[in-house]
């Protein structure tokens, strides 16, 4: 073989060695954009999931909260309701009206023999209601009286 040939021969194993490495760096690099590519979509996947999952805790907390809410209305209102039950002065007044009509049958069982268990309970029971209605007529706030012209 000539020396010319050997060159040639050279030159294109040069050539094709060339073009071998750069096809071979194009197929990595390639490859390697397709697998970033890919752990983007699936980082951004994963954190789409991410979000979904703690905006349905949020939710689901926002739900707690709002349950819990109307509950402690619920307790706050029923309290109210307890503290704040409307005694009048009518009803201090009927309490009155029943002490007097047990003194009525406490003065009625005196004179009767064998009713001296009747008694002591019926004597008791008036001073429990006076007491009752004297403890009620200081819970009850004075009503407040309109005058004529926001009557009008």
């Amino acid at each position: 073989m000539h020396s010319t040939q050997l060159i040639v021969i050279t030159v294109g194993m040069l050539l094709s060695f060339a073009a071998l490495v750069f096809c071979i760096r194009k197929a990595l690099v390639r490859s390697l954009n397709r697998s970033y590519q890919r752990g983007v979509d699936n980082g951004r996947t994963f954190q789409l999931w991410k979000v979904e999952t703690l905006n349905l805790d949020l939710h689901q907390a926002e739900i707690t909260h709002q349950t819990e809410i109307a509950k402690l209305n619920e307790t706050i209102s029923t309290f109210q309701v307890r503290l704040g039950a409307p005694v009048t002065i009518s009803d201090h007044q009927l309490l009155e009206e029943v002490a007097i009509t047990l003194d009525l049958a406490l003065k009625t069982w005196r004179p009767l023999k064998g009713s001296q268990p009747v008694q002591v309970r019926t004597s008791a029971q008036i001073l429990n209601l006076k007491n009752l209605s004297n403890r009620i007529l200081t819970q009850v706030e004075p009503v407040r009286v309109k005058s004529l012209e926001d009557a009008a």
